[in-house]
This record gives C-alpha cells, sequence and structure tokens, in this order.
C-alpha cells in the first residue's frame, strides 16, 4: 500500500515503524472517510432521483387510475397522492441540504486545491515515473470524484423540473375543475427546481464541476506566479 507522503515533526530514521503506523493510519482513516462520504451523497440523491421518477411515472399516468366511468373521487385521491409525494421529496431535500451543504463546500475547496497541487507536482516539480503515475491515478480518482456527485445532484434539478411536463402529458384537460386546480399547484411548485446546495452559495451542477477545474488553474496560477517573484528575488 502506498502511504501518503507526510512531514512529521520526528527523526523518521530513529522512530520509522512510529512514523509508518501514523502514515498507514492517516491514509486508512481518510480512505474511510472518503468512502463513507460519497456512499452516504450518492445514496441520498439516489434515493430522491427514484422518488422523483416515480412522482413522474404517477403525474403522466394518473389518469388510468380512474375507472372507465370518469370518478372525480378516484382523480383527486391519485393526484392527492402525487401531491403528498411530491411535498415530501421537497422537505426531504431541504433537510440534505441543512446536513450536508457545508460539507459539499469543504469537499468543494479541498478538491480544487488537490488538484492544483497535483498539476504543479507533475508539471514544475521533478519526479519519478511511478510518482509520476500515482500523481495521475489521484488526479483521475478527484475528478471523478468530483463529476459523480455533481451528476446526481444536477439530475435531481432535472428530474424535479420534469414533474410538470409529465402533468402536461396526462389527460388534464379531461378532469374537472377541482382535479385541476391540484394539478396547477403541483405544476407550478415543481417549476422551481430542487438542488443540492454548496454551502449558502450556489446550486451543485456539472457547471459546478467545471468550475472546480477553473478555481484548480487559478490556485496553479497562484503558486507559478509566486514561486516565479520568489526566483527573481533571489
Amino acid at each position: 500500500m502506498m502511504t501518503l507522503h507526510v512531514r512529521y515533526p520526528l527523526n523518521r530514521n530513529k522512530y520509522f515503524f512510529e512514523t509508518y503506523i501514523l502514515s498507514l493510519s492517516s491514509t486508512l482513516t481518510g480512505a474511510i472517510y472518503c468512502t463513507i462520504s460519497q456512499v452516504y451523497f450518492i445514496v441520498l440523491t439516489a434515493f430522491v432521483i427514484s422518488q422523483l421518477k416515480v412522482i413522474k411515472r404517477l403525474a403522466r399516468d394518473f389518469h388510468l387510475s380512474t375507472e372507465s366511468n370518469f370518478n372525480e373521487e378516484e382523480a383527486l385521491t391519485a393526484i392527492r397522492n402525487i401531491y403528498n409525494k411530491h411535498l415530501y421529496v421537497i422537505r426531504f431535500v431541504h433537510e440534505v441540504n441543512l446536513d450536508i451543504k457545508y460539507l459539499i463546500l469543504a469537499d468543494c475547496m479541498v478538491n480544487s486545491i488537490i488538484i492544483a497541487f497535483l498539476i504543479v507536482q507533475v508539471l514544475f516539480v521533478t519526479t519519478s515515473l511511478s510518482s509520476l503515475m500515482f500523481y495521475v491515478a489521484v488526479s483521475c480518482t478527484v475528478l471523478s470524484q468530483i463529476f459523480i456527485i455533481s451528476w446526481f445532484a444536477n439530475e435531481i434539478e432535472v428530474m424535479s423540473t420534469s414533474i410538470s411536463d409529465a402533468l402536461f402529458e396526462s389527460h388534464w384537460w379531461e378532469q374537472t375543475e377541482k382535479v385541476k386546480r391540484v394539478i396547477s399547484i403541483i405544476m407550478m411548485r415543481s417549476r422551481k427546481p430542487l438542488r443540492i446546495m454548496i454551502g449558502p452559495f450556489y446550486p451543485l451542477t456539472i457547471q459546478t464541476a467545471l468550475n472546480s477545474l477553473r478555481a484548480a488553474y487559478s490556485y496553479v496560477t497562484l503558486i507559478f506566479a509566486i514561486s516565479t517573484r520568489n526566483t527573481m528575488h533571489v
């Protein structure tokens, strides 16, 4: 197992075993944290996406749940079921945002910094082939992590706004005014997309993943400018 390069305030030759244990435990702790946090986020967002898909299917075909002879009560029962499910998902996403929005903010910042330093290592520091392959592998892992969580969050936004389209595709014009009123409420509410937020700032989308790469490029430019200025002073 390749451990991360960490500088400890002790003599590595004299305390080799202790240093190795510290490095190994730090690596394992970081790996476990990253794995659990990613799985937790993916499970939560996948649950929301699945619920939105169920709501979308029910919204498109709710008129099929009524008998051949039109029954307003059956239509109201079906559309109220959609209403309650949609309200539950909205509240669930709100609770998820309260729990993880600052964790996502920290994760995005750390990932951008990691990518920036890896780029600096690859471009400006002389390294061996094995180290270069390690840096490239870590870069690919971090980029995959960024785009995966961004895709899941982006899918929630897309699916949430498609519920109104699904209702429009149903036989809403055959319903009574009472049923149409509930349909219009759901449609208006679904036009506001559900979003996973990055802290209090902006939503997590595919565009956010690209912004993380831009931030990494800015960090690299800053580091290069500082190192160039220090070299000129010397």
